[in-house]
């Protein structure tokens, strides 16, 4: 069998839509660092280690399966699309009908939580796409579009059609016009208030029933790759707390939840996760002890505690310090210090299962040739968790050399304050065909996988550590010569 590749992603305002058939193409890798400590073991704390997490999102299936009128009514009609020269179309006329498959839709469901953390075609796990498929996907030619932003399925049906995209945008288009799919499942979750949408398309049926409509919340699992996981917090109520006691009373520990930052994330923002949760442990002093939810005074002095997790070989807490007086009473939360378990900074190239690919390098699918198409275009997003903040300095002036290889070195000088920088590169100046979204700590970064004889433009902007960010830099552009 012959096999097709072809992937776009699109934005408007703050939608973002991807497609993908067969296997994915090769996303921009670059070195992802995460903060944390290695794995700690001794007499006062062992930190178990994760590498999956489990979070809480809505089905809204009643409202996904409603595109597929509006799909059907469109693909058996006269339309058409852009060839590879934007100069011809392809007409299209008289599609046969998309029939809708439960497995497909279990797949589609599946995905749209997975896309919920980290916005790709490539897994949260870093395992392929078609990994979700299960042996089919070796077999039988399957197709997905993946989506964010868009409030109702109409919406999102609109966007992928991308009526005023040329070829390298119409990816989603060809997709649901395609005459070899016969069969799609459609997905919406939401997640902290932003839709995600996802179809999945195959050639051939599952045969399973479709059963009613899952309109509820539901508890997902998800597995995660180092090379993916940006950051992680242990949250508390309050950001900084300590606890007075006094001998001989005890009270509940603080509530403690885990955090994190997938560097694919759509909005970038950290998610709460259910699962893994922090624990609590007796960093030091002994005028305290732990009695299972409880901490218990047993002597005047101080103690501290710590809340840990462990998420990809590293351990992430927050501390809280605990005074104990002779003077009777009920335990009281005030301001104090949240000193955090830091180690040195460390750069994730690849997972660390072994039985996960390399994401730093161009993924290449068993068993289907190597994708060679366009980079993915990642959406213009200026809103991450805060507006422009005046108090982050504006970056300066920043420097590019086209480097061999279809690369291009980004510079800058520091900003005082910043603790992130947020680098984009577009073929245009609106930045809305993104070829690299990322951040990084360092103030450089080395663009790649890029097309010759493009012209590519960058901005850059500084994050301080309460995620506010400066204004953009002036726009530099580069035309890639080699």
């Amino acid at each position: 069998m012959k096999h097709y590749k072809n992937i776009a992603k699109k934005l408007t305002g703050i939608i973002l839509t991807a497609a993908v058939i067969m296997t994915s193409v090769p996303e921009y890798k670059g070195e992802v660092e995460a903060a944390g400590d290695d794995l700690l073991t001794g007499q006062a704390m062992e930190v178990a280690d994760h590498n999956e997490v489990s979070y809480v999102v809505t089905y809204g299936q009643t409202e996904a399966r409603a595109m597929l009128s509006d799909i059907n009514t469109w693909r058996t009609s006269d339309t058409w699309y852009w060839n590879e020269d934007n100069v011809t179309k392809t007409a299209v006329s008289g599609r046969s009908a998309l029939q809708y498959d439960a497995r497909l839709e279990k797949i589609a469901m599946q995905r749209a939580a997975e896309i919920a953390i980290s916005f790709s075609h490539t897994r949260p796990s870093g395992e392929d796409t078609w990994t979700a498929y299960g042996d089919i996907a070796q077999y039988v030619y399957v197709g997905e579009n993946i989506a964010a932003g868009q409030r109702n399925a109409a919406s999102a049906f609109e966007s992928w059609k991308e009526e005023e995209d040329d070829y390298s945008g119409q990816g989603h288009r060809r997709n649901m016009l395609n005459e070899n799919f016969g069969y799609i499942g459609i997905a919406h979750v939401t997640l902290n208030g932003t839709n995600y949408w996802v179809q999945e398309f195959s050639m051939y049926p599952s045969g399973e029933a479709v059963g009613d409509a899952v309109d509820n919340t539901a508890k997902v699992t998800s597995g995660i790759s180092n090379a993916l996981l940006s950051d992680v917090k242990v949250v508390t109520e309050q950001e900084q707390i300590s606890l007075d006691l006094s001998v001989n009373t005890s009270c509940d520990l603080p509530a403690a939840e885990t955090a994190v930052l997938m560097s694919k994330a759509w909005p970038s923002r950290y998610s709460i996760v259910e699962e893994p949760k922090p624990e609590w442990y007796l960093k030091s002093g002994d005028a305290i002890t732990i009695e299972g939810s409880k901490i218990k005074a047993v002597k005047e002095g101080q103690a501290v505690l710590t809340a840990s997790v462990g998420l990809g070989g590293k351990v992430f807490s927050t501390d809280c310090m605990v005074n104990v007086t002779s003077v009777p009473g009920s335990p009281t939360a005030v301001p104090g210090t949240n000193t955090e378990i830091t180690g040195p900074s460390i750069i994730i190239k690849t997972p660390t299962p072994t039985s996960k690919p390399s994401t730093t390098n161009k993924p290449t699918a068993t068993r289907r040739p190597s994708a060679t198409g366009s980079p993915i275009n990642t959406k213009n997003y200026d809103t991450v968790i805060t507006s422009n903040n005046d108090s982050v300095k504006k970056v300066g002036s920043v420097s590019l050399k086209n480097k061999k290889g279809k690369k291009i070195s980004v510079s800058w000088k520091k900003v005082s304050g910043a603790t992130k920088y947020q680098i984009q590169c577009s073929l245009n100046n609106k930045f809305t065909k993104l070829a690299c979204n990322t951040y990084v700590k360092k103030n450089k970064y080395l663009v790649k996988y890029l097309k010759k004889k493009k012209t590519y433009y960058v901005r850059v902007r500084a994050m301080n550590n309460s995620y506010s960010f400066g204004k953009w830099s002036s726009v530099k552009k580069i035309k890639i010569k080699r």
